[in-house]
């Protein structure tokens, strides 16, 4: 029992040993001062009628968000039809029996919209809910990809 109190105190004590060896107002240098955080690329989040970029089934999708942002934050997008052009080409068949719910850092803008086109697709599944699934991950270029790889990156940069 004594030696698991010693133990106990002295797995407390020396860290706090430790850190005080670190730095001493005698030396006058400071600890280098750690990296800044490193925060998300500062991108609006789409909007009702932007077109974007969605990772589902292992590869990237393009549809067509609907609506605003629900109560956690997530958007939902009507997929574009396997036959359907991309934009800004046309005709764009949005599929109006399925959406995909998203973070908006999981997505990428394509930077093409359609509002109209979005109100039509809304206003089709106020009439016939449509079905809903998840994204699979962010999609190569969305916020949260391009802070994955500044992560990458920065640990890469931090172990050579």
């Amino acid at each position: 029992m004594r030696f698991v109190i010693i133990y106990i105190m002295s797995l407390l004590l020396v860290p706090s040993l430790v850190a005080s060896k670190r730095w001493s107002p005698s030396s006058g240098s400071p600890l280098p001062q750690p990296p800044p955080p490193l925060s998300l690329p500062s991108t609006s989040a789409p909007e009702h009628g932007d077109f974007v970029r969605y990772q589902a089934s292992h590869r990237s999708h393009v549809g067509i968000v609907v609506g605003s942002q629900d109560t956690h934050g997530h958007i939902n997008i009507a997929p574009l039809a396997s036959n359907s052009a991309h934009p800004p080409l046309h005709p764009i068949v949005p599929l109006d029996n399925h959406v995909v719910s998203a973070h908006p850092g999981q997505v990428a803008n394509t930077g093409h919209s359609s509002p109209n086109l979005a109100t039509e697709v809304g206003r089709q599944h106020e009439d016939n809910p449509p079905s809903t699934s998840r994204v699979s991950g962010s999609v190569d270029g969305s916020p949260i990809h391009q802070a994955m790889q500044a992560l990458r990156q920065n640990r890469y940069r931090r172990y050579r």
